[in-house]
């Protein structure tokens, strides 16, 4: 399979994750430029959908701004509503931290510059509900000593876009991409949560901007920079984390799919033909501590099978297609650092679980999203199939080197079969 090709079926599995519908994303992102907003093409953000549904996440969180009222003494004066977060805890666990006393002068202007957004919004406007459910959960992770010297700078980002975007007063529907001028990052709006920091639709836009050409590679450049520098330290390495509730899980949280992109992007961007920056091996080598790293820390589930990577480390869901991208990221760092011997086993793992474990997916006349679960759609369906084929590919040019490549010619008999016997599927 051609480059090309191989972005193209990136750009379709990494559409959709974790059993929640996908995102209705257009080809198009919001850029904020000062007190401007304009549509912009997504350059790849748009090639990579949510860890979490929009709509799931608002109902874990429920509506920051519905906190009901009682009575008191059955008299017909009724408290004041109580806010669901509190501002003190935060800046107390903010001093708590400790760590570069800048970093939390920063984060406490930031704190005060999104709560004088939400104080100035009208009432039972988008952006007070927003900025509410933002300032609860960042409530919750500093009374459960989540906010930490490592996080300062994750922590400081998110209030900070929070306060720019709400700032403005504009309308905005779940699942909503949006990017700030002079930053690469990609966010999207979480109902209850505000904007927050998409780290796989950041990944596939840095895949995207691997594969479009040296007019490009400033704007690559700039992603991994800032991707590294809000990363933090996690299962002996480095991870990129999410900051808001979801499914079940409290922030903050990692996704394998996730983390397994970036290592592809910094693998990707090391060599001579963009970055050649080859330090960002070690980077990418770092960010496979949570692929080694049983849950809740990491997404490493060891089986006699092999291992599989979940999509959540807050969830036992084996999701074929997370796993799939987890592998391809996998493979990708391989092939730029063939002498990591360890990483080749960490591969084989994979491969070895997969070769075993494919055809559990496989209903006789379709595939399921994950074990155990219902159906597939049709979406999803074809996601699996063609980060197969693409996989299929890869172990396919292995058995032709000399040696076996990276994988040392892994046998890939039951990979690409299913991969085969499923694009029948889906031309019934």
């Amino acid at each position: 399979m051609s480059p090309r090709a191989s972005v193209l079926a990136l750009a379709a599995a990494t559409l959709a994750l974790a059993g929640a519908a996908p995102v209705s994303a257009s080809p198009r992102v919001l850029l904020v430029d000062g007190s401007s907003v304009r549509s912009t093409p997504a350059n790849g953000a748009e090639l990579a959908g949510a860890d979490a549904s929009p709509a799931d996440a608002a109902g874990l969180l429920g509506s920051a701004a519905r906190v009901q009222t009682t009575d008191k003494k059955k008299t017909s004066k009724k408290k004041a509503k109580k806010p669901p977060y509190d501002l003190t805890v935060i800046r107390k666990a903010i001093n708590k931290a400790g760590g570069v006393p800048a970093r939390a002068y920063d984060a406490r202007a930031a704190l005060t510059s999104a709560d004088r957004v939400m104080r100035a919004a009208k009432k039972d406007s988008q952006a007070k509900r927003e900025l509410e459910g933002l300032f609860k959960y960042v409530t919750v992770m500093a009374r459960g000593n989540r906010i930490t010297a490592d996080r300062m700078l994750m922590l400081t980002e998110t209030l900070r876009r929070n306060a720019e975007w709400w700032k403005l007063g504009r309308a905005t529907g779940n699942g909503q991409r949006v990017q700030f001028d002079g930053s690469q990052m990609i966010w999207q709006l979480y109902t209850g949560s505000g904007i927050q920091l998409q780290w796989l639709g950041t990944f596939g836009r840095g895949n995207s901007l691997f594969y479009s050409g040296a007019a490009h590679v400033a704007e690559l450049s700039a992603l991994v920079d800032e991707a590294i520098k809000l990363a933090v330290p996690r299962a002996g390495g480095i991870s990129w984390e999410y900051f808001f509730p979801f499914g079940g899980g409290n922030p903050p949280w990692v996704s394998g799919m996730a983390e397994a992109t970036g290592i592809q992007v910094l693998a990707r961007a090391s060599g001579p033909t963009k970055m050649n920056r080859p330090a960002l091996l070690e980077t990418a080598k770092s960010a496979m501590g949570i692929l080694r790293t049983p849950p809740p820390t990491g997404v490493q589930v060891v089986e006699d099978t092999g291992t599989h990577f979940l999509i959540y480390s807050f969830s036992a869901a084996k999701v074929l297609n997370a796993m799939n991208q987890t592998v391809n990221g996998l493979y990708a760092y391989v092939l730029a650092n063939p002498t990591d011997v360890d990483a080749r086993l960490t591969l084989l793992d994979g491969l070895r679980w997969l070769d075993t474990n494919v055809g559990r997916y496989d209903t006789g006349s379709w595939t399921l999203y994950q074990l155990g679960g219902a159906k597939a759609d049709t979406h999803y369906h074809g996601v699996a199939r063609d980060f197969l084929k693409t996989l299929c590919s890869l172990l396919h040019a292995d058995a032709k080197t000399p040696g076996g490549g990276p994988t040392g010619a892994y046998p890939s008999a039951n990979i690409c079969a299913a991969a085969a016997t499923w694009t029948k599927y889906s031309a019934k």
